[in-house]
């Protein structure tokens, strides 16, 4: 499946964009208008189910919009799952390309408020240590670029700690 963030700003976005299965919009929290519109999109639909893609920032959720950035990230987790988010990105986004580490703590604190939750995580990863910590956790994915980019790991050390096929 290929994930598309399309600076979605709301439902009347995303029923645009095409879902056909293998495309699946990402509605991110920077864009978002607000969490309830998107509520009708998650009824099971013909087409790949939205993911949230929660952005963090330093001082919590990352967001225009004043009715969700005033939102905890975790209230924000725990109510995109009530409505039906399966999955969800946790994108921190000061990190982002950084290299500087993953916020391990806050990342515990965002699993025990989603602990079923498909939870990918983006931003600051500088190790293969790093994804040990998420495969650990419980963590689905991680998103990868400026650290292989930047060499601090490369495909084949993937391959050999077993994250690849």
């Amino acid at each position: 499946r290929f994930l598309w963030d399309g600076g979605f700003a709301g439902a009347a976005d995303v029923v645009r964009s095409p879902r056909n299965g293998r495309i699946v919009p990402v509605v991110g929290t920077e864009t978002l208008r607000s969490l309830d519109e998107l509520r009708p999109l998650l009824r099971p639909a013909t087409g790949g189910q939205p993911i949230l893609g929660l952005d963090l920032g330093p001082g919590g959720v990352h967001s225009r919009s004043p009715l969700v950035a005033v939102l905890g990230e975790e209230e924000l987790l725990r109510r995109a799952l009530r409505q039906g988010f399966r999955s969800v990105i946790l994108l921190f986004i000061d990190r982002v390309g950084t290299g500087e580490g993953l916020p391990r703590l806050r990342l515990e604190r965002l699993r025990a408020a989603a602990p079923r939750a498909d939870l990918l995580v983006g931003g600051g990863i500088a190790s293969l240590d790093d994804l040990a910590f998420l495969l650990a956790g419980g963590f689905s994915g991680a998103l990868l670029a400026t650290a292989l980019h930047e060499g601090l790991f490369a495909v084949e050390d993937l391959r050999r700690a077993r994250y690849l096929n």
